[in-house]
């Protein structure tokens, strides 16, 4: 039987989130991410406290990436294709929320792009709901018009004392 585990991220796990954040299907609707070498070093060395990220693992070999800012109990994922739509995104939500609930948070929130019709599927089938929605924005964008700008929308869960 396979075994998922969620381990914390630490530097050496660099390379493996470049292979994440370099993959155009994982990365399709999060254009905004770091995908050169020295960056992603550099904004390793810096997390914030605040911010828990982890490596998710597979039988003990790396399928994605995910993380729980416990300021605001935002999460996100993102894991290979090859392991879309296998529950694997829905059991690393849970233990998210598991590991927010702990935390002292009342709610978890996700963020996804508003084509990624997957994603708002796997939020739905967790109970979260949409609250709102909003853009993402990079220096790039400043001489864009909003309809150019990638719509976010946002989703909201209340969390109980069990997940």
């Amino acid at each position: 039987m396979e075994k998922l585990t969620v381990r914390p991220f630490t530097m050496d796990g660099v390379d493996d989130l470049l292979r994440i954040a370099r993959h155009p299907e994982v990365t399709k609707y999060t254009p905004n991410l770091i995908r050169d070498r020295d960056l992603m070093m550099a904004w390793a060395e810096n997390l914030l406290e605040t911010c828990h990220e982890y490596m998710i693992l597979l039988d003990g070999n790396v399928i994605g990436e995910c993380s729980l800012d416990e300021k605001d109990g935002d999460i996100g994922v993102m894991l290979f294709p090859e392991y879309w739509r296998q529950g694997y995104g829905t059991a690393v939500i849970k233990q998210l929320m598991q590991t927010a609930v702990k935390l002292g948070l009342e709610g978890a929130q996700a963020k996804t792009d508003e084509n990624n019709a997957a994603c708002i599927g796997l939020l739905r089938k967790l109970d979260f709901q949409k609250v709102g929605a909003g853009w993402n924005l990079s220096e790039d964008d400043w001489e864009k018009s909003l309809a150019e700008i990638q719509t976010l929308l946002i989703f909201q869960k209340e969390l109980a004392d069990k997940i």
